[in-house]
């Protein structure tokens, strides 16, 4: 089986200091190795073999990068509102908004963004 952008799988691996277990989404394969993000965040690149199962054989659908970017931005707006935000950049830095394509790298903005997106589909609008 290929392994796509999207997809979720299952890898355990070591390399010289952590140890990889569990299920991750995939990001990127290239030149025989994937690169992906842990559900628990962490990100990580393994060679293919260290894939131990494939939990969906079609890539997550992402949201159309139009939608995608307007909502985007909506949500780190209110994300910058609340009051959590200044422990959220003190910890995170500038890489607290790093994401690849539709999905943000550091999980508990992931999460919130999945809740934030389907309100938005929910109600029709924005938190604005």
């Amino acid at each position: 089986m290929q392994i796509e952008k999207g997809m979720k799988v299952t890898v355990d691996f070591q390399n010289e200091s952590h140890y990889f277990r569990g299920k991750a989404t995939v990001d990127r394969v290239e030149d025989g190795r994937v690169f992906g993000t842990m559900d628990d965040g962490r990100t990580f690149m393994c060679e293919l073999h260290f894939i131990t199962d494939v939990l969906n054989t079609q890539p997550v659908p992402i949201v159309a990068q139009v939608e995608g970017d307007s909502l985007h931005d909506a949500y780190q707006s209110w994300v910058k509102e609340q009051d959590f935000f200044q422990e959220l950049i003190f910890t995170r830095g500038q890489s607290l908004f790093a994401r690849d394509g539709d999905e943000y790298r550091y999980l508990p903005l992931r999460v919130g963004f999945a809740a934030y997106r389907d309100w938005c589909h929910a109600t029709g609008g924005t938190h604005a």
